[in-house]
């Protein structure tokens, strides 16, 4: 990710934290990567509308390492 400012970089820094963090304690959750905003789960399973930009990560994973390539590798493509 590319960011104009150390502010802007801590930001985000910030914010896979959170992610991180609710993960490992929900056990998931959803947010808006250009608000930056966990949103409010819904407590029910579906399938994933990109199934694509999906990805099941293992339980030893580092998982703060993991979230942050997935948002960087498909910020790119979108």
């Amino acid at each position: 990710m590319q960011f104009s400012t150390l502010l802007e970089k801590y930001r985000f820094e910030k914010y896979m934290l959170e992610i991180t963090i609710s993960t490992i304690e929900q056990g998931g959750i959803t947010s808006q990567l250009t608000t930056y905003q966990l949103l409010t789960g819904v407590d029910a399973w579906g399938f994933p509308k990109y199934p694509a930009k999906t990805v099941i990560l293992p339980p030893e994973v580092d998982l703060y390492v993991a979230l942050k390539q997935f948002v960087e590798v498909n910020e790119r493509l979108s």
